[in-house]
């Protein structure tokens, strides 16, 4: 085989149900100049069998195990054995369409970009057995709307990017949905030569993404549901409110530091206003789990919580009305949320 174009890295842990559809996507590619490096995570279900079964059928799969460290953990192990060009991430009970890499591929390397950003399908309840196909995007549906457009070119379903505008649209979302999450990317593997997530937290993605981005000097948006997100009751990003979470606030904080040392002042409003909205999205988790009513020690613990996230509105308010012509719409909302919050029936509406 020739050089590796592409590694394709699924962390894996008890998802034995749907790791063959995940796995039989990646093989079943169009663009078959790939390895694919799958890392079970200390899996307690047969999930590593399954994996086992299909490295046997197909020589480009490499798979490695480890003891459970969680899905960063699993993904950095993989990191340091990438030998292609390029770098996909799948979740292992998602999947992705037949022709997804070779599209991901011929945008990345037609624009000489360094990243290129495809759209989400979120199949809600999909079963293991089940798929569909994705649709393709229209411009600020934020990748969360399905809207076929009818005859376009090739021309027409890519969106260059230079770094201000990435950066701007990874802040607020206006145009096309970036996301926190590292699933719905191609990269260039150089940006990831130096870079490991890091473990044991959540919103891990969160955490390095701002920072990637910051260093990507063109990239591109491809105007098609190429990742197929399967959301699953049971799922990491699909439990309950708990304290872990609170770490997003703590990365939202980090990355207004970032921007303010690296962009200009506009830049540094888009920031202000959407840690306020990570806040309000957390304030409203809290409410919904019913943090002002909580009686124990849960309760206790969700109470400090509720009012540090309280803190912050106080602390952050002057600066965020600084900047509410950022995103007036975004702004109002948070300060809605703030408001109105002994009002659980209005804040679900935001």
């Amino acid at each position: 085989m020739s050089e590796v174009k592409i590694s394709v890295i699924v962390p894996v842990y008890n998802t034995e149900e749907y790791l063959p559809r995940c796995l039989d996507s990646i093989i079943g590619q169009t663009f078959d100049n790939i390895e694919v490096i799958v890392v079970d995570d200390g899996s307690t279900d047969n999930s590593y069998s399954v994996c086992r079964e299909y490295a046997g059928r197909d020589t480009r799969i490499r798979l490695f195990h480890k003891e459970n460290g969680g899905a960063s953990s699993a993904r950095n192990l993989a990191l340091d054995k990438v030998q292609g060009e390029y770098i996909v991430f799948v979740d292992s009970d998602d999947y992705i369409l037949k022709d997804a890499l070779q599209t991901a591929y011929d945008a990345i390397t037609a624009n000489s970009a360094q990243m290129a950003v495809y759209g989400i399908d979120y199949a809600y309840g999909l079963k293991p057995d089940a798929v569909r196909d994705g649709d393709t995007l229209q411009e600020h549906d934020g990748g969360r709307q399905q809207a076929l457009i009818a005859g376009q070119t090739d021309a027409d379903k890519t969106v260059r990017y230079d770094n201000y505008r990435l950066m701007r649209n990874y802040l607020s979302d206006r145009e096309f949905y970036i996301g926190t999450i590292i699933w719905n990317k191609i990269y260039a593997a150089a940006l990831w030569e130096n870079r490991r997530e890091k473990e044991g937290i959540m919103n891990e993605d969160a955490d390095i993404m701002y920072r990637i981005i910051g260093d990507v000097e063109n990239a591109v948006c491809i105007k098609q549901q190429l990742y197929i997100q399967c959301v699953r009751e049971g799922s990491v990003t699909n439990r309950r409110f708990h304290t872990g979470r609170m770490n997003r606030l703590n990365i939202a904080s980090d990355t207004k530091k970032y921007i303010k040392e690296n962009y200009d002042d506009s830049m540094y409003g888009y920031a202000v206003i959407e840690a306020g909205n990570v806040c309000k999205d957390m304030l409203k988790e809290l409410i919904a789990a019913g943090a002002d009513r909580c009686d124990g020690d849960d309760g206790e613990v969700m109470r400090e919580c509720y009012n540090r996230l309280l803190e912050y509105y106080k602390n952050n308010n002057s600066e965020m009305r600084k900047y509410r012509f950022r995103d007036y719409k975004k702004y109002l909302r948070i300060i809605a949320c703030y408001v109105m919050r002994k009002h659980e029936w209005f804040t679900k509406y935001l």
